[in-house]
Order: structure tokens, then sequence, then C-alpha cells
């Protein structure tokens, strides 16, 4: 790469990142994941010389990206369990990834877009996506794809939940365990459960936390499976990382108690890599897959509210 050639592309991947990043303290509801994609699809569709990006994109994707997820390790937290509801919280995590992966092949979407969409609805939506994109080798294409769509559903719980919260005829620990259940981002859990007061929307967060947890687990899975259908298990050094500060975080106080400061590093790493991302993708490919993704997670959201209710009314959660 000639000196300064990829540097239009990385100057506005770095703006837009820090856009995404001052609007997400706005308001929970501005996750800057999201808003980074969503621009950067929305600039790069309209500039009339897209190409002269590439350079700093790749840039980005080759070291943002990386950075990003390895620090994003220390936001797992395993200590936030809540008596035994939380074997609850996994059983429903698990629903979701299964039901999505089933529906997404019924709808016959692409094996590694259906990986995403189950990742982001189960776990925590944009930031789960953008930790299992590298590892199934997504096409970018698919990753915006997936991040709209799940974006799409946490609206949705957004504007609905708090209009039926009285008709359910929960109680502020059931709709908060509803609410951290079924909503795919942690800023769209504490606007659902805004008008149950501090004590909803602190529970809501645990039970969020406990689903995003998992994200380990599933990360895991995805390069122990693609290694056995490689012939081989190539584990990227932005992983070891992610799983050593992880176990850090929750087990060392030294490094626990820098997690503050790693939190915002790493969402602008991701965001600056998403915005690279959405610069990169022609509206016209995402198009072409139609409202199928959106089914798909639609559909599996709607029977995973449907068992979260039940567990509620007749199990007691």
């Amino acid at each position: 790469m000639k000196e300064g050639e990829g540097l239009p592309g990385i100057i506005l991947s770095l703006l837009i990142g820090i856009v995404s990043f001052l609007l997400s303290g706005f308001h929970p509801a501005f996750d800057s994941l999201v808003v980074s994609i969503i621009l950067g699809i929305l600039l790069g569709n309209t500039l009339s010389n897209r190409e002269r990006l590439q350079k700093g994109i790749e840039v980005m994707l080759k070291y943002c990206l990386p950075v990003g997820i390895a620090l994003y390790g220390t936001q797992l937290t395993f200590g936030h369990n809540i008596e035994r509801t939380w074997l609850y919280v996994v059983m429903i995590f698990l629903f979701f990834l299964a039901a999505t992966l089933i529906i997404s092949r019924l709808l016959r979407l692409p094996g590694t877009l259906s990986i995403l969409l189950a990742s982001g609805l189960a776990v925590c939506g944009a930031s789960a996506i953008a930790v299992i994109s590298p590892l199934v080798g997504a096409k970018r294409e698919d990753t915006s794809i997936s991040i709209i769509s799940i974006l799409v559903i946490g609206l949705l719980s957004v504007v609905f939940y708090p209009v039926i919260w009285e008709d359910l005829g929960f109680t502020v620990r059931q709709f908060a365990f509803f609410s951290g259940t079924t909503i795919p981002m942690l800023g769209q859990v504490k606007v659902a459960v805004l008008e149950t007061g501090r004590e909803g929307i602190n529970l809501a967060v645990r039970f969020k936390l406990i689903r995003i947890s998992m994200l380990i687990f599933v990360a895991t899975a995805v390069v122990l499976l693609r290694g056995r259908q490689d012939k081989r298990t190539t584990i990227p050094w932005f992983m070891v990382v992610f799983v050593v500060l992880a176990f850090l975080s929750n087990f060392v106080e030294a490094v626990s108690n820098m997690v503050p400061i790693f939190e915002p590093v790493s969402r602008f790493f991701l965001s600056s890599a998403l915005a690279a991302i959405g610069l990169s993708v022609d509206l016209d490919s995402i198009m072409s897959e139609g409202a199928r993704p959106l089914l798909a997670v639609f559909f599996s959201w709607c029977l995973g509210c449907l068992l979260v209710y039940a567990c509620v009314e007749f199990f007691g959660v």
C-alpha cells in the first residue's frame, strides 16, 4: 500500500466511530455499533468514488476489529447469577440459538448468516455479531444484514414491551426477567424496563449479563466447529486474548478494576471497524436477501417470548 493511500478509508471510519460513540452517550437505545454500521452503509452508498476507501477499510478490519474483539472479553461477567434463575436464562439462550438456526435453515439462508443471526438474537446483538463474524469468515453483507435484522427486533421490543407490561400482569422482577432474556441489546433492555424504576433496570441488566457471558461459549464452539470443517483448528490471536481477559476480569481484582477503561476502548474499536464494513457494503447486496433474515429472527423471537412467558406463568420464575 502506497503512503497515504489508505488514509481516506481510515479517517472516515474513525470519524463515524467517534460520532456513533458520542451519540451512544445521549441515550442507551443508541448502540454505537449499530449506529456505526448504518451510518457507514448510508455514506458508502452516497459517495461517488467509494473505491478510494477500500485500502483504508482493509486496514481497519485487519487491526481495529481484532483489537476491539480482544478487549471485549472484559465485558463478560460470570458473577451475576441470580439464585436458580440463571438456569432458565441459559435454557432460553439455547432455545433462541437453536430456533434461529433451524428457522434460518428452513428459509434457506446461508450458514454463516444463520450463525450471525442466531448469535445476535441469543446473546447480545451487534456485539456478538461483531465478535463472531471474523470467526465464521462472514461476508460484510451478512454482518450488515444481521445487525439490521436484530436492530428491528430490538426496536419492536422497546416500543411494545412497556405497553404490554401491565396487561401481562407481571411483577417488576418478572418483567425484568422477560425483558432481560428476550431483548437482543443491553441498551434496549434498559429502555424497555425504564418505567419499572431502578430496581427493574438493575434486575433486567443482571439477567442480560448472564446471556452476554454466553458469548465465550458460542465463540469457542464456532472456532472448534470451523476447525473440524477445515480439518485443522486455528485459533485467532484475538480470541486467545478475548478468553484470557474474560477470565482475568472476573477473577483478578487488578484487571476487574480496569474494566471501565477497557469497555469504551473496545466499543470504539468495534464501532470504527463496523463503520468500515458499512462503507464497503452495497445496499443492493443487502436487499438481495429480501425479508428472510428478518423473518427468521422475528419467528424465533416470538417463539422465545412464548417460552419465557410460560416460564414465568407456569414455573414461577
